[in-house]
């Protein structure tokens, strides 16, 4: 019967990353190694868990799923016995932007096992991770030498397709689509705070039901220029649903993430809607609902309920304010 040493070694060099290691060098990833034994619908890690290692498919089959925001978990690939998968988790420090489930009774070998960090085992073992970084960097520059060939062939088809999938019809800025795709991976790879506002009008059904959808039409695309007309080149402007606007504000503090919901406020009061409307004067007055990560929010799903959720009751109350708490700031309001 073949000993687990051995049988690792074999597993290991089916794998491309360490297929041409020498024996020496196989003895040290084995040494780091470990088996992990899944029931049939087990989690391997979950999307945030820390990505820390890479895993080899002795036995079984895993699956890779992805959960949107407010849509349902879609598989993204399958990988079966000798395949290989998480290998960019060695060589950057982030969370897991997916979850892995065994489908079956599987095994896979883990590396480097729970115990250990990469960073300190590839420290003591300087000269043989160098050799297996430089291969990871020749295996990662073919896939993508594969993937821009594809994509070359489908540029055109490809950024129609972009543009309808993530931009809003009406107004001409992001939809929820790409706040859903994006703010997942990209408030983790942010080296600065987050603060999201959601922004909602209180008297945009007074638009509709006095003026007309189609004046509403027109008041959502002006509120859409204003708004942006006030963001940095970093920040993000989505059209979430109907009336309502999400604004993402990077390297922003709470407290500026307020004086900047305050010149929203004042700069949609003072819109010149007499072209839009055909009347006289009339003010749209907005609430708004600030959350921010890190601290309130751990992940982009709580920062936009959040952020939704004070709104409402800003709304609730009346409207005019600005909700970062338990109670809305008074002094946002607009007369």
């Amino acid at each position: 019967m073949m000993d687990i040493i051995t049988e690792k070694k074999i597993l290991l060099l089916q794998s491309q990353l360490f297929s041409k290691l020498r024996d020496e060098e196989l003895d040290i990833i084995v040494r780091y190694s470990e088996f992990i034994y899944l029931k049939s619908n087990e989690v391997v890690f979950r999307v945030h868990d820390s990505a820390r290692s890479l895993y080899l498919i002795a036995d079984g089959e895993i699956l890779i799923t992805k959960t949107e925001a407010g849509a349902d978990e879609r598989d993204v690939a399958k990988y079966l016995s000798g395949e290989c998968f998480g290998e960019l988790s060695l060589f950057r420090s982030s969370r897991q932007n997916a979850n892995a489930i065994a489908v079956l009774d599987s095994r896979i070998l883990q590396f480097p096992a729970a115990s250990f960090k990469f960073r300190d085992i590839a420290e003591m073992h300087a000269e043989v991770f160098a050799n297996i970084l430089y291969k990871l960097i020749a295996i990662i520059a073919g896939r993508i030498r594969s993937t821009n060939r594809l994509i070359n062939a489908r540029t055109p088809w490809l950024h129609e397709l972009k543009r309808n999938l993530y931009t809003d019809k009406l107004t001409g800025i992001f939809n929820k689509n790409y706040l859903d795709e994006d703010l997942p991976e990209g408030i983790y790879n942010m080296d600065t705070p987050v603060c999201l506002l959601m922004v909602k009008p209180d008297n945009f059904k007074q638009v509709n039901d006095t003026f007309g959808h189609d004046a509403g039409d027109r008041v959502l695309r002006l509120m859409t220029i204003f708004i942006q007309s006030l963001l940095k080149e970093e920040d993000i402007a989505v059209r979430y649903r109907g009336d309502e606007f999400v604004v993402v504000l990077t390297g922003t503090s709470l407290d500026r993430a307020i004086v900047f919901s305050r010149d929203i406020q004042q700069t949609l009061y003072s819109m010149d809607l007499s072209n839009a409307l055909q009347t006289g004067e009339f003010h749209v007055t907005v609430s708004i609902g600030i959350s921010t990560f890190p601290g309130e929010a751990n992940n982009s799903d709580d920062l936009i309920k959040q952020a939704h959720a004070k709104m409402m009751t800003a709304w609730d109350a009346g409207g005019n304010s600005i909700q970062t708490g338990a109670f809305p700031e008074e002094q946002g309001k607009i007369s």
